[in-house]
């Protein structure tokens, strides 16, 4: 589901046609996957901060 929203969010301009989506991907699910291993919160900000970074 996440590498359809990415892809499309290329296809509108919005993520860079040079990104790539499959290192994007392994680094999202590799943030959550840290931060639940870890005991970490999963909230709203972080999610918000993984999306600042993916977009930027």
């Amino acid at each position: 589901m996440i590498t359809a929203v990415l892809r499309r969010a290329q296809d509108r301009g919005e993520l860079s046609p040079g990104r790539n989506v499959e290192t994007l991907l392994a680094l999202i699910h590799g943030a959550f996957w840290y931060r639940l291993l870890n005991r970490g919160v999963l909230d709203a900000g972080f999610a918000k901060e993984i999306v600042a970074e993916t977009f930027a």
